[in-house]
């Protein structure tokens, strides 16, 4: 599929894929003609990576879960990650309190 089917497919904008795919989150195939051609892996790849970055996840975060094939690298991602997100939300408390 070009890039505005798999932009529909995986809810992301072409912009954002193309940026993904510049910083290596992602790899087309290019046709002869020079356009992209996404695999059904490539889109289930920008699906996943829509969902982590709307869950916070930096890039580099995103690469490592992408990249890793250890299952401990992967929770200790998570754990950290989780580790940050009930630090900030001991801090939006605070600071609902405070207001």
């Amino acid at each position: 599929m070009n890039i505005v089917e798999a932009a529909r497919a995986s809810g992301l904008i072409p912009k954002a894929i193309r940026y993904q795919e510049e910083i290596g989150l992602v790899t087309p195939e290019r046709r002869p003609n020079g356009y992209r051609h996404f695999s059904p892996d490539d889109v289930h790849r920008l699906k996943f990576l829509s969902r982590a970055r709307q869950l916070d996840f930096s890039l580099q975060d995103c690469r490592n879960l992408l990249t890793s094939r250890s299952s401990a690298n992967v929770r200790e991602i998570a754990a950290r990650h989780l580790a940050q997100v009930v630090e900030r939300l001991a801090d939006l408390s605070q600071l609902r309190v405070a207001l």
